[in-house]
């Protein structure tokens, strides 16, 4: 028994003495309690409507309830006078944010009294304010047995969005994050065993004792990993791009998105190929990094760890813009985060150049630091020899 609780001492010594691995066993700990923290907080956020925005609202015969509701709401909006046709064509080309009707003497008591209201679903702050007024009349239609009445009663429907919208809206939230999350397991799977992986076998310090540069070694293989990630990461990317129509297939939901790539002209392919291009580039230079600082592949994955759970921390940001990137250009200098914005802003059809400048830049810059990084750990016998 004695001899146990000696092994026992050993390895749990062995654990918490080693800086290295004792960073590898809390800093996933960390890192999901800052995801699950942000996650809750910018989904809330996306949740409850906005108290700084100012809503366009078209409204029709109106009710007395109307202000009641939105000063509980605490919406901020300013009401447009318009056609009932002309609000759904606003509605339509997300100039307006919610056309509201009521029937004739809705306020008084009696019958067949209808509240009609309309919105875009491909627009965030149309879908907040539908949502919550839609909430609230049909809560007080079931209450009320006085004022009864109906709400969108003989509609259709309510969401005046079309399919292209949906579509751009779905492929916005969906497809950045899990291209990011293939474009870095392309960059590890080959980035932890080409450098780890020749350390644990000994043949990195036959590498190193050639006459060749250690600047030149590290950015040759530097280049030459780049070169595999990019390519598992373009198959990747075709599959992905194949499967859509499948993916986001939602006959569950009693609709269906009709993915139709045609709405999207070569710039826009061009620009996601920029994109992929730097991001593979970045994730390569990180693993690298990563793998150059281990002692073995099995270190090199426990470090892998928390930069995968920092790219889906970025990644996520895509699903929570409601189909939306980011406008304002000094989150464009933050990497990974930039790369998805991009690609955010590309499948929704918009285009903020100096943004994608910045990213490119940026990102360029960093695989540039990164490199010198990694030169001069080729550099430290330290670090190469596992001394």
């Amino acid at each position: 028994m004695r001899e146990i609780f000696v092994i026992v001492k050993k390895e749990l010594k062995r654990f918490f003495t080693d800086k290295r691995m004792l960073m590898s066993l809390i800093l996933p700990g960390v890192l999901i309690f800052v995801l699950y923290s942000l996650m809750g907080n910018l989904i809330g956020e996306a949740m409850i409507p906005s108290q700084e925005y100012t809503y366009a609202v078209c409204v029709e015969n109106e009710s007395e309830t109307f202000k009641t509701y939105m000063d509980s709401l605490k919406m901020k909006y300013e009401k447009v006078e318009l056609s009932a046709e002309e609000a759904e064509k606003k509605l339509v080309d997300k100039e307006l944010d919610l056309f509201i009707s009521f029937s004739d003497d809705f306020d008084g008591v009696g019958s067949n009294k209808n509240v009609v209201i309309k919105y875009n679903s491909a627009k965030t702050e149309s879908a907040k304010i539908y949502t919550a007024l839609q909430t609230l009349y049909t809560q007080n239609s079931i209450e009320n047995v006085i004022y009864k009445y109906t709400v969108n009663a003989g509609v259709e429907t309510p969401d005046l969005a079309t399919e292209e919208d949906v579509m751009r809206m779905m492929l916005t939230m969906f497809v950045p994050f899990i291209l990011m999350i293939f474009l870095v397991t392309g960059s590890v799977a080959v980035a932890s065993e080409s450098i780890a992986g020749e350390k644990e076998r000994g043949t990195i310090a036959t590498l190193l004792v050639t006459p060749v540069k250690r600047e030149y070694i590290a950015l040759g293989k530097i280049i030459a990993l780049t070169i595999t990630a990019l390519f598992s990461s373009l198959v990747s990317f075709v599959g992905l791009m194949a499967s859509l129509p499948n993916l986001l297939q939602l006959e569950n939901l009693g609709a269906s998105v009709n993915i139709d790539l045609n709405v999207y002209g070569t710039s826009t392919f061009i620009g996601m190929l920029g994109i992929i291009l730097v991001s593979v580039m970045m994730f390569t230079m990180f693993m690298s990094v990563l793998s150059t600082f281990a002692k073995s592949v099995k270190e090199a994955s426990q470090f892998v760890t928390p930069a995968m759970i920092v790219v889906m921390l970025a990644s996520i940001t895509s699903m929570i813009g409601g189909g939306k990137a980011a406008t304002n250009p000094a989150l464009y200098f933050i990497p990974i985060y930039n790369c998805v914005q991009c690609l955010a802003m590309l499948f929704s059809g918009e285009f903020y150049g100096l943004c994608y400048l910045i990213t490119i830049l940026t990102d360029i810059l960093v695989v540039v630091a990164g490199v010198i990084a990694l030169a001069k750990m080729f550099n430290n016998e330290k670090i190469m020899l596992n001394k």
